[in-house]
């Protein structure tokens, strides 16, 4: 956000808080994936967090994201 904000001064950024990591993470971050297409005025769609190991981020291949990403009319960008 602070990069953007930096780079692209005149950008809206819309965030969509989620778990990213724990029970219930990636139900999380695919209904805010389905929020963010109902909300409509989204032009691109940024999923992503911080590092972490491999058990932290495993939320992200979970097959409810991964249906979320795949239903999005808003492109989706990984940044895992």
């Amino acid at each position: 956000v602070q990069v953007l904000g930096r780079r692209a001064p005149g950008l809206q950024i819309i965030l969509a808080p989620a778990r990213v990591q724990g029970a219930g993470a990636a139900e999380e971050i695919a209904a805010a994936i389905g929020d963010l297409n109902r909300y409509g005025e989204v032009d691109i769609l940024i999923v992503g967090r911080g590092g972490g190991s491999p058990e932290d981020l495993w939320c992200f291949n979970e097959e409810t994201v991964a249906h979320a990403i795949y239903q999005s009319s808003i492109p989706v960008i990984s940044a895992v």
